[in-house]
């Protein structure tokens, strides 16, 4: 299943996802809705949903989300480009980050990050120097943490949030939680500046995170 993708830049510079053309049903790429400047879309053979999108002051979108695909299209040189996940769970397997050329001609950088069991993303941040700040909550006791990262140890349950999918006999239904984290990504989309957990024993999930300027000198 594809994920589309829908971004509007708007003469303030701000980009934002945005809902299909009123009464006109789901855009297609190179077709986009009136005032629209660009529309993709984005994903392979597995299941991928978009969860967070920021964009930098020239303009470039970033956008963070979930794929169960082993065949997600990342790019030559980013920090990960192996699928690790878990490909049944209805919350996703690996997080991908994408920065979007703001162009809307292809990605600057494509990456999965995750670890062997469920990993979701829920807020995705950029600062001046274009690196990315992400949060969310990983069950992967495996997801990559740094050295020196506040907390390197999984120690999580569950949240006692539950997901499900399908229904009657097929529905199917997860703990949707474990331990949060926290993530920079360098400009590159190439390494980890920093990678922790953030929790307890019970279920942790971020769910927003921010960037505060640098400081400028008086």
């Amino acid at each position: 299943m594809l994920a589309l993708l829908a971004v509007l830049i708007v003469p303030q510079g701000i980009v934002s996802a945005v809902p299909p053309c009123p009464g006109s049903g789901s855009p297609q790429p190179f077709n986009p809705c009136p005032g629209w400047e660009w529309v993709t879309f984005l994903g392979g053979e597995g299941r991928e949903s978009a969860h967070a999108i920021a964009a930098d002051s020239a303009g470039n979108a970033y956008v963070a989300g979930i794929t169960t695909g082993h065949d997600f299209p990342v790019t030559l040189g980013s920090w990960d480009t192996s699928y690790n996940g878990d490909t049944g769970h209805v919350a996703g397997g690996d997080i991908f980050v994408v920065k979007w050329s703001a162009d809307g001609s292809g990605p600057v950088y494509a990456t999965l990050l995750g670890g062997s069991d469920v990993d979701f993303v829920s807020a995705i941040a950029v600062d001046s120097k274009g690196n990315a700040y992400l949060t969310g909550f990983t069950r992967s006791s495996d997801f990559p943490t740094t050295p020196g990262a506040y907390d390197a140890s999984y120690g999580s349950g569950s949240s006692g949030i539950v997901m499900c999918e399908g229904s009657g006999r097929d529905e199917r239904c997860s703990p949707y939680g474990g331990d949060a984290f926290v993530v920079k990504l360098n400009a590159a989309g190439t390494a980890l500046i920093y990678s922790t957990f953030l929790g307890g024993r019970g279920g942790d999930i971020g769910t927003d995170i921010a960037s505060t300027p640098r400081a400028m000198p008086t």
